[in-house]
């Protein structure tokens, strides 16, 4: 059974009868690490709390923003290369 599948750690670990604490030691191990290293959060724009405790955040954001702008850019592109096309057809 995974953790990650559920939306909180208390669901996992009270809805599985668990065979040792063992057992039950390693899934919360592993969910915290999926939280920290795996989940974005939206509080914190979409990184994860450990792009945030190891000062990678501003470096991710700045990427996103670029891209952000990319894709922008490639979209007018596309929208004004298609408007030009229709007024071709149309005439």
């Amino acid at each position: 059974m995974k953790c990650i599948d559920h939306r909180s750690i208390k669901e996992c670990v009270f809805l599985h009868v668990w065979q040792s604490p063992d057992e039950l030691e390693n899934e919360v191990t592993s969910f915290v690490g999926w939280y920290n290293s795996r989940r974005y959060q939206e509080a914190l724009s979409y990184v994860t709390t450990d792009d945030m405790y190891f000062g990678r955040c501003e470096e991710i954001l700045k990427r996103h923003l670029e891209l952000k702008k990319l894709s922008f850019k490639e979209r007018n592109i596309t929208v004004k290369s298609y408007k030009q096309e229709l007024k071709s057809l149309s005439n």
